[in-house]
């Protein structure tokens, strides 16, 4: 599993990131991103939240936040066609 360490205090840039990664890796797989920033890390769960991606696991260690997050599958579609 890959780790990407997000450690800009400019929470944007860490969602940047964060979705070029995302959009790097293959269907089903995992990575776990290490923030220290809180602010980046409710944004980032707010987002994972609302796509279709899976946040498998949070882990406030305190200073520092781990979140594992697993790539969809299948992208939602709420479109019905006709």
């Amino acid at each position: 599993m890959k780790t990407i360490d997000l450690k800009a205090n400019i929470s944007f840039i860490n969602l940047l990131i964060y979705k070029k990664t995302l959009f790097t890796i293959s269907p089903g797989s995992m990575v776990a991103f290490n923030l220290t920033h809180t602010e980046s890390a409710e944004d980032l769960v707010k987002l994972i939240n609302r796509s279709a991606d899976h946040l498998v696991n949070f882990l406030d260690c305190g200073d520092s936040f781990q979140l594992t997050v697993q790539k969809a599958c299948e992208q939602k579609n709420n479109k019905k066609g006709g």
